[in-house]
């Protein structure tokens, strides 16, 4: 070990090898994961507590954790050996060190960011392994003997580590900063669709057991739609996941989530209420537990399109709601809601998607409410979902729903309706869902990303464009809690009653007046003359 202090705030370089650091991280990973983790991890996997040297194969890992993606388990195990990336042999990664796991588990549970890295560090790192594990695998007869070789050559090589008072700054570490040296190359089309149905699979694997078994494809190809392009680059990568998706390889963390994480039936699902390739990609941009215990308020196919009906059924609901919009893309029609709609002005052409699948969700946090003049709900966020992926978050109020043949829409004001000639004014801005008064056909519109009205996007010429789309379906489901969504019913049963009271009113009087027309019944009183 070599020793050169540094003048500067008490910091010192030291030069050890490659096999004493990763040592030491192996060591810090112990004392900074709380002893019941290291214990139920134990007990998970081997039914009893054992060292940290003890293997446990990849094919038990995968019944205990349910990931059976072979893939990402030559990523996680890359990631076992952190910092030093360089020192895997792909033949062992058939099996696993509880050691290993123990850093698994402190560097997926936040360890990263307790280690003082900025938070983009781990999609970095998800890239470079995962193109990494891709060139392995293309090239791994070639290369084993040359690692079964170069190992001890590998572990007895020297890096600088940076100590402060004692302790080391693992942020500010050459080996961690440049990724160990891994090339981080370029990422295939292939690669990256195998890391989103892993990302899909993992985000509900602990509500449903055949997670791995759905078929995501819809969802894949939006997110590879929004995602990639030739010569996918880290850097490209990590802006569009920030930008578009920021949750997608939030479902890497949790692993071992079915081993630390009690049980909650509530949460199981079997899709019914919401399709689970749908729930795994809303996991990408939300909390996918509130979309579990979600209730469905209003459905077009099975309560009517209308906006009276949607206005029945979401009325006295105050709590979050999602608005989901399904259909597919379609040429410019004929009628009113076509002839007076806006000229498009694109930045790019918008590619061709006629008859693709389009998909929506405009997830609210404010009641719903009629709003014909002005719009109402600054805290809304829209997804589009398909053909391609892309999230937006409200800086003001930007939702209108007219019970007056203005439909409903996001990011612009109520159109205006002439009272003479039916004429109808669209006020767009640069960010519009505008939806017909039938809900049967909609725009949706992305022409000037700069719109003030929500948060800032990438700018990617690829977001830009101006879909018309026929419904298939609109969904508005509950995010609130159970008391929510029975205060809601028990509310829209009075409503009903009421109504029905009143309708009963109305009928006795329509007969009575029928009556003393008929002379059968006086004019002043209950009595009358036969």
């Amino acid at each position: 070990m070599g020793n050169s202090p540094s003048t500067e705030d008490k910091f010192q370089t030291l030069t050890v090898t490659r096999e004493k650091l990763h040592q030491t991280f192996r060591r810090l990973a112990k004392e900074r994961t709380p002893s019941v983790d290291l214990l139920t991890i134990s007990r998970g996997i081997f039914g009893e507590v054992r060292g940290l040297d003890e293997t446990v194969s990849l094919e038990h890992l995968k019944d205990k954790t349910g990931v059976n993606d072979d893939n990402i388990w030559k990523l996680y195990k890359s990631l076992s050996k952190w910092p030093c990336l360089r020192d895997l042999n792909q033949e062992d990664y058939n099996y696993f060190t509880l050691g290993e796991i123990v850093i698994l588990t402190f560097l997926l549970n936040g360890g990263f960011r307790k280690l003082g890295l900025d938070g983009n560090y781990f999609t970095k790192l998800v890239f470079i392994l995962a193109a990494h594990v891709k060139g392995e695998n293309k090239c791994q007869a070639e290369k084993q003997s040359m690692e079964i070789e170069q190992a001890d050559d590998t572990k007895n090589e020297e890096v600088e580590v940076i100590v402060q008072d004692g302790v080391i700054k693992w942020e500010l570490l050459p080996i961690v900063q440049s990724f160990d040296q891994v090339e981080a190359g370029i990422m295939d089309r292939h690669t990256l669709e195998e890391l989103i149905k892993a990302c899909l699979s993992m985000s509900v694997m602990r509500y449903i057991d055949n997670a791995f078994d759905i078929d995501y494809k819809h969802q894949i190809s939006s997110l590879v739609h929004t995602i990639y392009s030739e010569g996918l680059t880290l850097q490209k990568f990590e802006n569009n996941v920030v930008d578009f998706t920021p949750n997608l390889l939030i479902p890497l963390t949790n692993l071992f989530g079915k081993l630390l994480l009690p049980d909650d039936p509530s949460l199981h699902t079997d899709g019914k209420n919401l399709s689970i390739p749908l729930l795994a990609q809303l996991s990408t941009v939300t909390n996918i537990e509130k979309m579990l215990k979600s209730k469905a308020l209003y459905q077009g196919s099975r309560d009517g399109f209308s906006i009276n009906s949607i206005l029945t059924h979401t009325s006295n609901y105050n709590a979050e709601t999602v608005l989901l919009i399904t259909g597919k893309i379609a040429d410019k029609g004929k009628g009113l809601f076509y002839k007076y709609f806006p000229r498009f002005h694109p930045v790019v052409e918008a590619e061709p998607v006629v008859g693709k699948r389009f998909q929506m969700a405009i997830i609210l946090n404010a009641p719903w409410r009629v709003s014909n003049t002005k719009n109402f709900c600054d805290d809304l966020t829209v997804v589009q979902l398909s053909p391609r992926q892309m999230t937006l978050k409200s800086k003001e109020a930007c939702f209108y729903f007219s019970n007056i043949g203005l439909g409903l829409g996001v990011g612009s004001p109520p159109p205006l309706k002439s009272k003479h000639g039916g004429k109808i004014t669209f006020r767009l801005r640069g960010i519009s869902l505008t939806i017909d008064n039938s809900l049967e056909v909609g725009n949706w519109r992305v022409e000037d990303v700069s719109d003030s009205m929500f948060g800032s996007t990438s700018g990617a010429p690829s977001i830009y464009g101006d879909w018309w789309f026929k419904i298939r379906e609109v969904e508005v489901l509950g995010l609130g809690d159970n008391e929510t969504f029975s205060e809601q019913k028990r509310r829209l049963e009075w409503e009903e009653k009421e109504a029905e009271r009143r309708q009963g009113l109305n009928d006795y009087k329509e007969g009575r007046a029928l009556l003393e027309l008929a002379g059968i019944v006086g004019q002043g009183g209950s009595g009358g003359s036969v």
